[in-house]
């Protein structure tokens, strides 16, 4: 969920009176109501990135981008659970094969959701995996794409993409963007948002781009981030969209991979 510095303060004042946790009550995580996109990068397709998916949400208007979702095996994606976590399954379905998140492609719905003790109130262990049905079928514009299992190096160069939106607080655009960011190490991620205004902090499981006027923004959330033509991050959270003062955090896919093959066999 990607969220404004003025949502964020006034989220974290309201759980501060609480005494709940104002870790990332207003970073970038998504809710029902957000729309949003890759902030710069360029436009691309889906046969360059046949993984990619959308997840669709049935409202009371129509179906609508929800987040984004990567193909992990024929009948499995893997995407943040904050963007499903308490919605029906029956209101979601994941769109394939389209360069576009609004047509195009087959869609597919959700048979299962599996989270993995993910906790809503500060997004600790934000991942989760969906079983699809019908089963994925396989071309040039729809492909599962391998999961990495060990972490990658501090300033290694990868590359996100979804249909989130173009600028914070702004429209999306319904072609699929990319973006290419460096890793960011997580002791200085942590220590950033240790000192922004309250007691930010990083889980176990989560990891850092560094998004200097480029980068993930709402609806991006549960997208993408691969290195080498491996998946190493689920999008998941920031303050804003873009900023080089606030990095992108996104969930670790090698902190998960054991947990990923227990309940998939993949």
């Amino acid at each position: 969920m990607f969220q404004s510095k003025r949502q964020l303060r006034g989220n974290l004042r309201c759980l501060q009176v609480l005494l709940f946790v104002i870790t990332v009550s207003g970073a970038h995580v998504e809710t029902p109501d957000d729309n949003s996109r890759i902030v710069g990068g360029s436009e691309t397709t889906i046969e360059e990135y046949p993984y990619q998916l959308s997840i669709q949400l049935q409202t009371k208007s129509g179906v609508m981008h929800k987040c984004g979702a990567s193909i992990i095996g024929e009948k499995w994606a893997i995407s943040a659970a904050h963007c499903v976590d308490e919605i029906s399954v029956r209101l979601l379905s994941l769109r394939a094969g389209s360069t576009y998140a609004s047509k195009g492609g087959s869609l597919h719905k959700l048979k299962k959701v599996y989270m993995n003790n993910y906790d809503p109130d500060n997004y600790e262990n934000d991942i989760c995996l969906l079983e699809v049905e019908p089963p994925f079928e396989y071309s040039k514009s729809v492909q599962a794409i391998p999961m990495e299992s060990s972490p990658e190096a501090d300033g290694t160069i990868g590359v996100a993409t979804g249909w989130g939106r173009v600028k914070e607080d702004g429209k999306g655009s319904d072609v699929l963007k990319q973006v290419s960011l460096p890793i960011l190490k997580y002791d200085t991620c942590s220590k950033i948002y240790k000192e922004i205004e309250y007691d930010f902090f990083l889980h176990d499981g989560q990891m850092c781009t560094l998004d200097d006027g480029e980068g993930a923004c709402q609806d991006d959330s549960g997208g993408p981030f691969v290195v080498d033509g491996n998946l190493v991050g689920v999008v998941s959270w920031g303050l804003g969209c873009a900023h080089k003062e606030h990095p992108g955090v996104l969930s670790n896919v090698s902190y998960f991979r054991g947990w990923v093959k227990d309940v998939t066999g993949i």
